[in-house]
């Protein structure tokens, strides 16, 4: 079941809607421990980041997770918390583009590095990193962001493991096309079995990502 490239075109209006509820998430998430001054260190995830920005330069997640940061950067130096950045881009040409789109973020915005921020890059495949990244996840707070273009990471092993954890907040979206599509077939019931008579009784329209 490959998926289409999000990043050959503009972002569409349910691409956009999306990355508005993870930067909402974002907004509020990042002071929750920044403010609490007990918390030292945090991470955030984005294990399927993209490139950075769409074709219209419309930011990408990375782009919005470091914007949150900026919002915060007046009280994390005070607070004294470290903020991780995980940035994760499989396709190498993409990963290029990510790095140089959040270097160059980072470039505008100095004082993000000097207040406590670090960005880490990875250009590999997510069930490689998964076993690494839990590691962290268990001891730190996390915020981990999973929006994969398809669902071949889609299992019980990756979301067990997240609800294992004690301060993790998890968001994974799947395009509502590949359920309305494939939720019948057994490859798709074995990772996740919805209801595929009830989920229809609403029009495709209204069902985004979830």
């Amino acid at each position: 079941m490959p998926g289409k490239d999000l990043h050959s075109q503009p972002f569409d209006e349910g691409t956009i809607t999306k990355l508005k509820i993870f930067e909402n998430y974002a907004k509020e998430w990042i002071p929750t421990f920044v403010m609490s001054g007990s918390v030292k260190e945090i991470w955030i995830f984005d294990f399927f980041a993209g490139t950075g920005y769409d074709l219209n330069g419309v930011a990408g997640s990375p782009i919005r997770i470091l914007q949150q940061i900026k919002n915060q950067i007046g009280n994390i130096p005070k607070k004294g918390t470290k903020i991780n950045v995980y940035f994760n881009e499989f396709e190498k040409e993409k990963y290029n583009l990510l790095e140089e789109s959040c270097k160059q973020f980072l470039s505008n915005n100095p004082e993000l590095e000097r207040g406590g921020l670090e960005v880490h890059y990875r250009n590999a495949d997510f069930a490689e990193l998964f076993p690494e990244a839990i590691e962290i996840i268990q001891e730190y707070p996390s915020l981990v962001y999973l929006d994969q273009n398809g669902m071949k990471f889609l299992s019980d092993k990756y979301f067990l493991e997240l609800e294992k954890t004690k301060t993790t907040d998890f968001l994974f979206f799947l395009s509502s096309s590949y359920f309305w599509r494939f939720g019948n077939e057994k490859a798709f019931k074995d990772n996740l079995n919805i209801d595929m008579n009830k989920a229809k009784q609403n029009p495709y329209k209204y069902i985004r990502a979830f």
